[in-house]
């Protein structure tokens, strides 16, 4: 089964990196808020996902109305959210993950992916706050030629966000996988995908277009 998953995963990806770009005065212009559902999902699983810890804690940041969902094998989805910054300290800001592994309409695990401009990344347990993970990311090559590291003296001030999604790598992700093949322990198998999915990932990124360096305000 987990062959075939290999497969699904390919056009499952292919589907979720259609082009979505949206320019706004803040970065953190998300689309999902409480009582909202979940679009692209079964209503039973939206419900479920909407109404865990996880998602409440950061569904002022959640941007896409339409989550990138992954099927897996042995009846195991990825549902992964992207999610806006809230305090961008320079031009150019990387967007959060949230992950959420689901089992027949419930949440078996779920994780938040924390990359850096550096291209480290940390995958957290939402539920126990520890780090499951260190990785890297592949950072966009926009974000390389903009990223400027931050001045201890100076603040950024941008009047215009563009914000672009974060999508998988396919190729990756199929080559990640196959290490978890052999994972017959479900607990465990969810994290490795999980896991893999990370490893994988390809951050979304929010973009100042007009902004400039100013003096901190005072403390």
């Amino acid at each position: 089964m987990r062959t075939t998953f290999l497969r699904t995963v390919a056009i499952a990806v292919l589907l979720g990196m259609v082009a979505l770009v949206t320019v706004s005065a803040q970065p953190a212009n998300a689309v999902a808020t409480a009582g909202s559902t979940i679009q692209g999902l079964p209503p039973s699983l939206g419900n479920v996902i909407a109404s865990t810890p996880a998602f409440q804690a950061e569904r002022s940041r959640v941007w896409n109305a339409y989550p990138d969902v992954v099927p897996a094998a042995d009846g195991l989805t990825l549902v992964v959210f992207d999610l806006l910054p809230t305090n961008a300290k320079g031009p150019v800001a990387l967007h959060d993950a949230l992950i959420f592994v689901t089992e027949n309409n419930k949440v078996v695990a779920s994780y938040l992916l924390e990359p850096s401009l550096d291209g480290n990344a940390r995958l957290v347990d939402t539920e126990t706050g520890t780090v499951a993970k260190t990785t890297r990311v592949r950072l966009p090559q926009q974000v390389q030629s903009a990223a400027v590291r931050p001045s201890v003296e100076q603040c950024w001030h941008c009047t215009q966000w563009e914000n672009h999604p974060g999508h998988e790598d396919q190729g990756c992700l199929q080559a990640a996988l196959i290490a978890c093949g052999a994972v017959k322990d479900t607990a465990a198998y969810a994290a490795c995908v999980a896991a893999a999915y990370a490893m994988c990932y390809v951050p979304g990124y929010s973009i100042c277009l007009s902004g400039y360096w100013a003096p901190c305000p005072a403390p």
